[in-house]
């Protein structure tokens, strides 16, 4: 993954589009599985080959204006589902991808998706995100249960145990996923950017 502005300029100069985010991921649409490099644009998503030297196919890139639904797998910290409208120009409708920076891979998706929207429709649009499990649980690794008196939690990707004590504050934004954490009966805060 990365969003490193020398290797997005290099990105620019060989797609011949604004790139902000790429990353390698593995993809599957039908009955065909790859591995290539996904590149999150301006106003829509590329498809390269590993090579860099092209598309994975013709039908390689997908406008935001183009994606229905975002799915991500409950079951799974690395899958999400792209669902497609009649207009997309890509073999199949559905997009699963596989990737080991889901979060912060989303999280540029949704950027641009949202900026492409506000251009397009002049509007603030949600992104169509929705959760569903998509892939068996896997039974090998066991879930790790929590220290006596600590809780699961997850902010940017991370999964860390925190006491009990400490409560998520909100901010002028948002009421959760804020990384402010404070602990009422000794005033300690944590915060995590």
């Amino acid at each position: 993954m990365s969003s490193d502005r020398q290797i997005l300029a290099g990105l620019n100069l060989k797609i011949d589009q604004e790139i902000r985010y790429f990353e390698v991921v593995q993809i599957a649409f039908g009955p065909e599985k790859k591995k290539c490099f996904l590149c999150i644009g301006k106003h829509s998503m590329i498809f390269m080959r590993q090579d860099l030297n092209q598309k994975i196919n013709r039908d390689g890139e997908i406008m935001y204006a183009h994606i229905l639904k975002v799915i991500l797998d409950k079951c799974s910290p690395m899958h999400f589902l792209l669902m497609l409208n009649e207009n997309a120009n890509f073999k199949s409708d559905k997009i699963s991808i596989k990737s080991e920076s889901r979060q912060a891979l989303l999280k540029n998706f949704q950027t641009c998706w949202q900026t492409d929207c506000m251009w397009r429709l002049n509007k603030v649009a949600t992104f169509p995100l929705a959760v569903h499990p998509l892939t068996k649980p896997s039974s090998a690794d066991p879930e790790v249960e929590a220290f006596r008196g600590n809780t699961w939690t997850t902010h940017l990707g991370y999964k860390f145990m925190l006491p009990d004590s400490f409560v998520e504050q909100p901010n002028a934004k948002q009421t959760s996923q804020t990384g402010k954490f404070l602990c009422a009966q000794t005033g300690v805060s944590l915060l995590l950017e």
